[in-house]
């Protein structure tokens, strides 16, 4: 009677609630088979092999109302491989709890037993009641509440063909998304840590190739100072090579998120779907927008291999939990997270995600995963040795520090309660997107930082409040923000109080927290018909989001149009005036840059360079006079810049001050011998001031360099040489 009471809820069951049945056939052919066994009166679904042995023992009875089936045919049938997948709710009485026990000791009973149904009550003590921790009486006071409940185990392994045709898929549109893009010029902070970096043009030795310019963003973090070396050696100063590297890093990623999205979503109720929602995370991952600001940029490919070692150093982790690997995958683990220490700082938190996961999926207690694989968190946590000798190897300029001066830690972490909303809307809603966020206000009192700060105070809350009760949304809320923390909380980054390419890991964060929720509510709302429904959504988001991508390398096209789209969207940004003043400098048209440089200028005069950019325009228009002042200005707040002093030096020549030209040009020349231009302004300023022997001196060194240059001879002329 048991089984055909069991049999009929199976035929009436609705789908999308746990997704309890694949097959109903199936199900009650179990049933008859009694292949369904559980904890006493609880509905409880297992990974059944082990657990069924340990009860086919003799440890499982029969209830009084069932037919003759016994618990050993059960586990026999198991045995003979026939289907290993328990389905629905049945009242089978198991026997004594050290038989439950003795199974999940032998690792037949996931840490997390999955029992659905809308009572957490009958879930935690089907869970304590499965692992011996309380009384088969107290899990049946709970039966009334709990008989609506619905159980599913984990699926079966996803074919290879399967997991191949996804891979391809993700890899197919990440390249999609960016091949319109390879041909994009350098920009930015790729001409310091690129054109102008004299690092990237050697492999040998080391110690130049694993660093890079003081400033740039590749100083302190040798993977990507080595990557940059490698594409020289390759392609030179062309910006198609570089760029090919941050696609195929970018799709790297993209599946090494695919893979460790599977395993996180097989630790949920959605194991089922893992596969489908896996691909999903990823494929969205990949074509997102907001990505577009760490790839279209050279050098912020730091974020991007930051993210694929830590992804790949999280998979071989499970793995290494899970009890799937041995030695050989906690070294690559180690490897991996060293790799993302070398990468960028953000990793920081790599070694503290891995033990919260290992706590929350596996071990139950951070006690229990310490004991239990205490050589694997050792070796992750080495890594963090890496990163400190990474860090000591750097120079980030004046660019990172708490010694900030225009912005405190406190204001800093304020103004981090804007970005952080500011992140997730843009997560879920890219547009529009900014290149440079330099024109946000910092704020400096509590007031505007109240109601923002109270909404990330409550997701922080939220995210630890999930991750105390072990749900796997709790720990993807707490990777969100420790992987934003290093860059987003009281270490003042000047010039950059919000930046989009900080969000490429934390992206994944964000949608592997949507996505199945969003699956969830499908499910609820379409029954059978979900998964259909969901493949079109997901069509419909992809590709937009591909779109996007698509058309905002052209953005990028130039640095005028790169900045003027930043004017577009603030037109009091003084460092989107600054950089686009320089962009149209370069391309000849000193009128327009001039305007846009005083502009820069009214509205932030503390910025730096716009007093060297204006007195150099001014220079070039031949207005010497009024460019001195400005550039006497620029060397005052740069005194190490050798450009800025051979300027000055020309702008005070061409004014007739010949001693302080002849001044400017000597400091100029004694902090970078190589500037030809200072050296031949020199020797014609000697030249004027009637020492000719000294003047010829100086044109001969000149063209000894460069024996083209006709200032230099005409000086040579002058003398009679």
């Amino acid at each position: 009677m048991l089984v055909q009471r069991a049999a009929q809820r199976l035929r009436e069951a609705p789908h999308g609630r746990g997704q309890p049945l694949r097959d109903l056939e199936l199900g009650h052919e179990l049933l008859r088979r009694g292949l369904l066994l559980g904890a006493r009166d609880v509905p409880l679904a297992f990974a059944p092999a082990r657990l069924a042995e340990a009860l086919a023992r003799g440890e499982a009875s029969r209830h009084r109302r069932e037919p003759a089936v016994r618990a050993r045919d059960g586990g026999a049938a198991l045995q003979r491989g026939e289907p290993d997948l328990l389905l629905q709710v049945v009242r089978v009485r198991a026997g004594p709890h050290q038989a439950a026990r003795e199974a999940g000791e032998q690792g037949g009973v996931p840490r997390e037993v999955v029992v659905g149904g809308a009572h957490g009550c009958a879930r935690r003590c089907a869970r304590r009641a499965a692992w011996g921790r309380e009384s088969a009486e107290s899990a049946r006071d709970v039966d009334g509440r709990a008989r609506a409940a619905r159980c599913y185990a984990p699926p079966m392994p996803p074919r290879r063909a399967s997991l191949l045709l996804a891979s391809v898929v993700l890899a197919a549109a990440g390249v999609w998304a960016y091949a319109n893009g390879l041909r994009m010029p350098f920009l930015y902070d790729d001409v310091l840590s690129i054109v102008q970096s004299p690092n990237v043009r050697h492999l040998w030795p080391p110690s130049e190739s694993l660093t890079g310019p003081a400033g740039s963003g590749a100083s302190g973090r040798p993977l990507v100072a080595l990557s940059l070396a490698l594409d020289h050696a390759i392609g030179g100063l062309e910006p198609f090579a570089y760029r090919l590297t941050n696609v195929a890093l970018h799709v790297a990623a993209g599946l090494a998120l695919f893979a460790a999205a599977r395993r996180v979503l097989a630790a949920t109720r959605l194991a089922p779907h893992a596969l489908g929602l896996a691909f999903a995370i990823a494929l969205l991952w990949l074509l997102h927008p907001l990505q577009t600001d760490a790839l279209d940029q050279v050098v912020y490919r730091n974020e991007t291999l930051a993210a694929l070692f830590l992804l790949l150093a999280f998979t071989a982790a499970d793995r290494v939990c899970a009890g799937e690997g041995g030695r050989g995958t906690s070294a690559l683990a180690a490897l991996a997270m060293s790799a993302a220490m070398a990468s960028k700082e953000m990793a920081v938190a790599g070694p503290l995600l891995v033990l919260l996961w290992d706590r929350t999926r596996h071990a139950g207690s951070f006690a229990e995963a310490w004991r239990a694989r205490k050589g694997l968190h050792l070796a992750l946590a080495a890594s963090w040795l890496v990163l400190a000798l990474a860090v000591a190897s750097g120079d980030r300029g004046a660019s990172v520090g708490l010694e900030q001066t225009r912005v405190s830690s406190l204001d800093y972490l304020r103004t981090q309660t804007l970005a952080i909303p500011q992140y997730l809307r843009l997560a879920l809603w890219p547009r529009p997107l900014r290149f440079d966020y330099s024109a946000w206000p910092i704020v400096r009192a509590w007031g505007p930082a109240l109601a923002p700060g109270a909404f990330v105070l409550a997701l922080v809350a939220a995210s630890l409040w999930a991750v105390r009760r072990k749900h796997v949304a709790g720990f993807l809320g707490v990777a969100f923000f420790a992987l934003l923390a290093p860059s987003s909380s009281v270490v003042p980054l000047s010039g950059e109080w919000i930046a989009e390419h900080r969000m490429v890991l934390p992206l994944a964060c964000v949608l592997g927290l949507v996505v199945p929720g969003a699956w969830f509510l499908l499910e609820r709302a379409c029954g059978a018909r979900a998964a259909l429904v969901g493949a079109l959504l997901l069509a419909a988001a992809a590709l937009p989001l591909g779109l996007a991508t698509r058309a905002r390398h052209a953005d990028y096209a130039s640095a005028e149009r790169l900045w003027g789209s930043v004017l577009a969207l603030d037109p009091d940004n003084a460092r989107a005036h600054h950089e686009l003043a320089q962009a149209l400098a370069a391309a000849r048209r000193p009128q327009e840059a001039l305007a846009h440089a005083q502009q820069a200028l009214q509205l932030d005069p503390e910025l730096v360079g716009v007093y060297a950019s204006l007195g150099s325009l001014l220079l070039d228009l031949g207005r010497a006079s009024q460019a001195v002042p400005f550039l006497v200005e620029a060397r005052r707040r740069l005194p190490g810049n050798a450009a800025v002093a051979a300027k000055l030096g020309a702008a005070q020549g061409n004014a007739g001050d010949y001693p302080a030209a002849e001044e400017a040009l000597r400091a100029a020349l004694a902090l970078d011998p190589a500037q030809l231009d200072a050296r031949t302004n020199l020797a014609l300023v000697l030249l004027a001031r009637g020492r000719p022997q000294e003047a010829a001196r100086e044109a001969r060194a000149v063209l000894q360099r460069d024996p083209g240059r006709a200032a230099a001879r005409s000086v040579l002329q002058q003398v009679g040489e």
